[in-house]
């Protein structure tokens, strides 16, 4: 994510660009309800037999958002640079990647720019996998993991399984090659890249990851997170709150954060800012969400 700050007149003004698919993830813990979002907008108008496209920027006070594989935003217009667009209707902007927007708030949580700031630095690997019939291959991040291409390929000419993973890989430069042994090892000698045998290529992802191989690859936030969830599931009678947390805010040393308890324990988060490790997993927001959304490591036991 690049993005730029600027702080004018009691608010907060944030230029951002998303890059990647884990900048949309974040985004998730960064557009709130009640901030005001402005991007450019297509209309159409039709004159006549003909249908012109109208480039207008629209600005919307935030009231829903929602996160796939593009950032859904809606609210009210407050804003046009086109006349002919009414004012307080309702609409829906739609942003993927290379899509630029300004993001007005009145406050900005440190734990919030920390993350702005980790999404700057997060490795990319293009993994291609392949077996007896099929090739596949994915763009995996620490936040998300999206299958960019599958067909299907018959394993019985080496030269053409080098020509279709060079064409695949292109200017990436972290490739991650899993197939069979025999023919991972011709091709180590023709394309750079880290070589790992799996059993199959449609299970290639969930191999790795159950075999933790993946994970030594991927050092940011997801890896961040598992410590401290681990930590939760052992320790839960222990030293884990999820109750009274503002009675114990001075022995607190980090808080679990979901996106339900970012939206509906606004107060108990401003007051934890700082301590606060936001849980992107869905597996694991089940869990904790649970519990409220919000859940504090004590420094002692209660």
């Amino acid at each position: 994510m690049k993005f730029k700050i600027k702080r004018e007149s009691g608010e907060i003004k944030i230029s951002i660009l998303i890059n990647s698919y884990d900048d949309i993830s974040a985004l998730n813990f960064l557009i709130e309800k009640g901030d005001t979002l402005y991007s450019k907008s297509r209309r159409k108008n039709k004159i006549g037999n003909k249908v012109e496209i109208i480039l207008t920027r629209i600005g919307i006070r935030v009231e829903y958002i929602s996160i796939g594989e593009h950032v859904n935003v809606s609210g009210e217009i407050i804003y046009s640079s086109d006349k002919n667009v009414p004012l307080h209707k309702h609409h829906h902007i739609k942003l993927g990647i290379r899509s630029k927007f300004l993001l007005v708030k009145k406050r900005l949580l440190l734990s919030q720019l920390d993350l702005m700031k980790k999404t700057q630095h997060y490795e990319k690997y293009l993994i291609i996998a392949y077996d007896i019939d099929t090739i596949v291959a994915y763009l995996v991040t620490p936040l998300s993991r999206k299958k960019i291409f599958e067909s299907e390929f018959y394993l019985n000419d080496y030269n053409e399984l080098k020509s279709k993973i060079m064409e695949i890989i292109k200017n990436e430069k972290n490739v991650i090659i899993c197939g069979n042994y025999i023919f991972n090892s011709k091709l180590k000698e023709d394309i750079k890249a880290i070589y790992l045998t799996v059993p199959d290529a449609e299970s290639a992802l969930k191999y790795l990851v159950k075999k933790g191989l993946l994970q030594k690859f991927l050092r940011t936030i997801d890896s961040e997170e598992e410590p401290f969830i681990e930590d939760f599931l052992k320790n839960i009678d222990k030293n884990w709150i999820y109750k009274d947390i503002d009675k114990n805010l001075e022995n607190i040393e980090v808080a679990l954060v979901t996106k339900k308890g970012f939206d509906e324990m606004k107060e108990i988060v401003e007051k934890l800012d700082g301590r606060i490790i936001f849980v992107f997993s869905e597996e694991y927001s089940d869990i904790i969400n649970s519990f409220g959304g919000v859940v504090s490591k004590i420094s002692r036991n209660i």
